[in-house]
């Protein structure tokens, strides 16, 4: 699924976070992981901030395990959408349909 010439070398890796996700996405033409993971009110999951030395990275971090199967949500905050998520607990569950701005 990935033709990339210059797969990415664990060994040779600086940032330790890497090697967790180095197999799994090693293409940099398919961007990063975070593409997979979506928004709701009610996450499983949240973005930390972790600092390694010089670097710091966002990982996604959960309490509780996450099965095989089960979506990686997080809350992205009011920031920057307005969410149409859609549980009882939506904080924008009043104003989804409205056009956005």
């Amino acid at each position: 699924w990935c033709d990339c010439p210059s797969p990415c070398r664990v060994d040779s890796c600086r940032n330790s976070l890497m090697h967790l996700y180095c197999n799994i996405n090693c293409c940099p033409n398919m961007r990063g992981l975070m593409r997979f993971v979506n928004h709701s009110c009610q996450p499983v999951a949240k973005f930390v901030e972790v600092a390694n030395g010089r670097r710091t990275t966002v990982v996604v971090a959960s309490p509780q395990d996450i099965h095989r199967g089960k979506e990686v949500i997080v809350d992205y905050d009011d920031l920057w959408f307005v969410c149409r998520c859609g549980p009882d607990g939506c904080r924008h569950r009043n104003i989804q349909d409205a056009q956005d701005p």
